[in-house]
């Protein structure tokens, strides 16, 4: 089917599991006192057609924020979770083709909430 996992993290503080996939949703889970995971929320992610990656950073002050990755048309997009603040927005021809992402915070100044080094390869040579 169409729906499939295609990230997935851990928050730190609370140990809830948090995935994404082409159902275009973020959902969050815990464990229960059986070890099986029990959604607690599903949020729609509206502005992006196929959320592809979810990052947990942890910030110098013990905070942790979500980010989303995924693709809106054919560009390639970073969301903050929390408010929908879009940090980028990459034209890459679609999300049919191989791609990867990276991307880095200044590690010394609580302050900033986006990414201040970013960079994406993507496979263009590739025929469907």
């Amino acid at each position: 089917g169409k729906e499939h996992v295609t990230g997935m993290t851990v928050l730190k503080s609370t140990g809830a599991v948090i995935s994404v996939g082409n159902d275009g949703c973020l959902h969050q889970c815990i464990r229960d006192a059986n070890s099986q995971l029990q959604t607690m929320i599903s949020i729609p992610i509206p502005n992006v057609t196929g959320l592809r990656n979810v990052w947990n950073v942890s910030h110098p002050n013990g905070e942790e924020s979500v980010l989303l990755g995924g693709f809106y048309g054919n560009d390639f997009v970073v969301l903050d979770s929390i408010n929908g603040y879009e940090f980028l927005r990459i034209p890459t021809g679609g999300r049919q083709r191989r791609q990867d992402f990276f991307f880095s915070f200044p590690s010394n100044i609580t302050s900033h909430r986006c990414p201040h080094i970013f960079g994406m390869a993507n496979l263009t040579g590739q025929q469907d």
